[in-house]
């Protein structure tokens, strides 16, 4: 796999994770047990603004690799923050919603440890 097809895939699942967090926010309010969906929003909009700048990383040629690294870091960053989160926030918080977060920590990993891997290819 290489390094652009890292970042495409990630610009493509953060977007779409993104756009759906923005447009079904009861939703996830409801997933996760909580009473502010306007929190569900916001992390869509934050997604859907990272997901642009992966993309234009991916499609940057050549690739920058220090704009890369910005995306490892705030993976890693999403990553460390979902595993400290999740268990404070467990008894306030659905089984279910937990079980997502943590879910969405590993898919964050994983593109992490992918760009970290293929980065070394430049």
């Amino acid at each position: 796999m290489t390094l652009t097809n890292v970042l495409l895939t990630n610009a493509l699942s953060t977007g779409i994770s993104g756009m759906v967090l923005a447009l079904l926010p009861d939703f996830f309010a409801n997933l996760f047990k909580i009473d502010t969906p306007q929190l569900f929003i916001a992390f869509g909009i934050f997604f859907v603004i990272f997901s642009l700048f992966v993309l234009a990383a991916a499609l940057k040629n050549p690739i920058q690799k220090n704009w890369v690294k910005i995306i490892i870091v705030l993976d890693i960053s999403w990553v460390l923050g979902s595993l400290i989160t999740a268990p404070i926030l467990f008894s306030s918080i659905s089984t279910e919603g937990s079980i997502v977060m943590l879910i969405v920590a590993g898919w964050v990993a994983l593109m992490a440890y992918l760009q970290i891997k293929t980065i070394q290819n430049l």
